[in-house]
């Protein structure tokens, strides 16, 4: 019976690390847009801008641009480059895992409490 409970628990919390995971993942995608302007010459320029000046930077010139000058100008902290722009989204990933995660944890802890309930109540009446 023990060994039940264990796997039961260790199934639970598989479970919560991987909806947190996966929420995190939908939460903070890598937008192929933004990677495109890293890549183009035309975007070198939105590139060199100072991150998180979005009222002094002058609009770009051409529309692939425009997701990476709304990300640079939009955030402080802004990668300039795919490397490290890859690197600050797996942050943001990992510090939503960790921010939720808890309470995660608490609710799949609460509704296994309310099935395990249930079923010693189940049981004793039979």
């Amino acid at each position: 019976m023990p060994r039940r409970w264990l796997a039961g628990i260790g199934l639970c919390v598989l479970l919560s690390s991987a909806a947190t995971w996966i929420g995190a993942i939908y939460d903070h995608p890598i937008s192929t847009a933004i990677v495109d302007g890293m890549n183009t010459a035309e975007c070198a320029a939105v590139g060199q801008l100072r991150a998180g000046s979005l009222l002094t930077s002058p609009i770009p010139e051409h529309d692939v641009c425009m997701p990476l000058f709304v990300y640079r100008a939009s955030y402080a902290d802004a990668a300039s480059n795919v490397t490290s722009y890859r690197a600050w989204i797996l942050e943001q990933r990992v510090a939503e895992f960790w921010r939720l995660i808890g309470y995660v944890l608490l609710l799949s802890a609460a509704i296994s409490a309310v099935v395990a309930v249930s079923m010693l109540i189940v049981r004793r009446l039979r």
